[in-house]
């Protein structure tokens, strides 16, 4: 027979290591489900605040900074409405805070963009009569107005409002009169060409157009001519003509300040001995726009030779 003090002593040694084992596992493994659970639960976080009601109603056209022609003064205006959302107005301000209200439109009907169907309204009235039919008023040229759409939420209790968007009517354009029209076409058509390249009708193309000429005496037989102009003119090219009974001669000029062209004309000594010294003289600008020559207008001298006095001996 075995001796059982011997039997003893192997049995603690088997057992040892799955003792060991044990605490290991216990210290590695996570607790199961049969684990103690807490007794407190924690506090659910407060749900979100509902977000304030909004319109969802899609602006279609026009899009935002429109022109519209100035004889255009009801444009249709069209956007999409939601479901259960039904349309109100749209309203026409003055600002971009649409506190200044200036009209509104509430006769809805289908309007087409982009080849599909959506509501559109172009009825602008400012209020209602006492039938409760709208007054309506077309829109100005040379403003700008914005404008959204008013909806009734489900409930119909309430408003609800979309994006604003601007659009602008823009202004008449200024027609030229009949006196501009007249002198754009004065010297072309109607008369013997003495007024062509005249005033006004030089400057519509040539951007040049005289003031005034004079001329004024330096001594006996000098004198001094000045032509004023407005315009941009190139004195390298320009003259002033002088003629009488003598023949024709020119004077180049030269800048005498600011929009002058200045010279100095010395009688030649045929014209000297003219019994009557009738001369005519006339400016001939050369424009640096086009290169048109703009004539001023023609100015006629008579000059006399200064009567000298004998002197006077006061012995």
């Amino acid at each position: 027979m075995d001796n059982p003090a011997s039997t003893a002593r192997h049995a603690r040694r088997l057992a040892a290591p799955f003792a060991l084992v044990a605490v290991v596992v216990l210290l590695v493994l996570p607790a199961h489900s049969w684990a103690t659970e807490p007794t407190a639960t924690s506090t659910p976080a407060p749900a979100a605040a509902a977000p304030a009601p909004t319109s969802t109603a899609t602006l279609v056209d026009p899009a935002e900074g429109t022109h519209f022609d100035h004889l255009e003064l009801a444009p249709m205006l069209q956007f999409d409405p939601v479901k259960d959302q039904t349309p109100k107005w749209i309203l026409l301000a003055s600002d971009a805070g649409m506190t200044q209200t200036v009209r509104y439109c509430r006769q809805f009907v289908w309007a087409t963009f982009g080849g599909a169907y959506h509501w559109g309204c172009n009825k602008w009235a400012t209020g209602a009569d006492q039938f409760g039919n709208d007054q309506l008023l077309a829109l100005e040229p040379g403003k700008v107005y914005y404008w959204q759409v008013v909806t009734k939420d489900a409930a119909g209790t309430g408003e609800l409002k979309t994006a604003v968007r601007s659009f602008a009517i823009d202004a008449e354009p200024t027609q030229a009169s009949v006196g501009a029209i007249s002198d754009q076409v004065h010297g072309t058509a109607f008369d013997d060409g003495t007024q062509l390249n005249l005033g006004a009708a030089a400057f519509v193309n040539s951007k040049v157009r005289t003031t005034g000429i004079a001329s004024s005496r330096l001594s006996t037989y000098a004198f001094r001519i000045r032509a004023t102009h407005v315009g941009l003119v190139d004195y390298t090219r320009s003259y002033i003509k002088v003629t009488s009974a003598a023949g024709t001669h020119y004077l180049k000029v030269a800048s005498a300040g600011k929009l002058t062209a200045g010279t100095v004309w010395r009688l030649t000594a045929s014209e000297r001995r003219l019994r009557t010294k009738r001369f005519t003289y006339q400016a001939f600008l050369r424009s640096k726009h086009n290169g048109a020559m703009v004539r001023s207008q023609l100015r006629v001298v008579l000059i006399r030779t200064p009567v000298s006095h004998p002197q006077v001996n006061p012995d």
